[in-house]
Order: C-alpha cells, then sequence, then structure tokens
C-alpha cells in the first residue's frame, strides 16, 4: 500500500513518500553549498553563500513539517534519499577532481 497524506487535496488521497520537496531542495541546495565551498575565494562571501544555503534547506524541512501534508517518514524518506544522492554526487565529483590533478612524487 502506498503512503498517502495525512490530509486529502482536493478530496483525494494523493501518495506522500517520500518528500519531493525535501529530496529536491536538499539535493540542490547541498551540491550548491559544495559548489560554493570549491568556487568562492572571498572568505565573507562563501560564507554568506554556504549559511544561505543551509538556511534555504532548515526553511524548507520546517515549512513542511508545520504544513501538515506529510508524516515525519515522508521527511526522513526525503533527507535519507537526498543524502544518498548527494553523497553519489560528492564522490563522483572527487573522483573527476583527483584525475585532473598531477600526481605528487
Amino acid at each position: 500500500m502506498v503512503n498517502v497524506r495525512p490530509v486529502l487535496l482536493d478530496g483525494v488521497a494523493k501518495a506522500s513518500f517520500p518528500s519531493s520537496h525535501v529530496l529536491i531542495v536538499f539535493c540542490v541546495f547541498g551540491t550548491a553549498m559544495e559548489q560554493c565551498q570549491r568556487r568562492i575565494t572571498a572568505k565573507p562571501w562563501r560564507l554568506i553563500a554556504i549559511v544561505g544555503c543551509a538556511l534555504v534547506m532548515a526553511l524548507t524541512l520546517i515549512g513542511r513539517t508545520l504544513s501538515g501534508v506529510h508524516w515525519l517518514t515522508d521527511l526522513l524518506g526525503g533527507l535519507l534519499v537526498s543524502h544518498a544522492c548527494l553523497f553519489a554526487y560528492l564522490a563522483v565529483v572527487a573522483r573527476l577532481t583527483e584525475r585532473r590533478m598531477p600526481n605528487e612524487a
């Protein structure tokens, strides 16, 4: 059985697992944080960008929690899937960066 939302939307029960809002926001802003860390050289601007990304992520999670259209498991599922995608992305970026750098012997 599919996990349905705790609240009917337009009188229809819709699937809610995982929270696609949480999944997408954490994937997009998680990768943005990593790219800000790599590409922004000025420390104050880098910090502002990273904190901004973290703030959007936190507000999305809080907003989806307070909206009442998801179960806690939906939000946790979105977090887990997004982190799996993010770690896969980071592994690929690390591997590609490793190949570009000259070997130090």
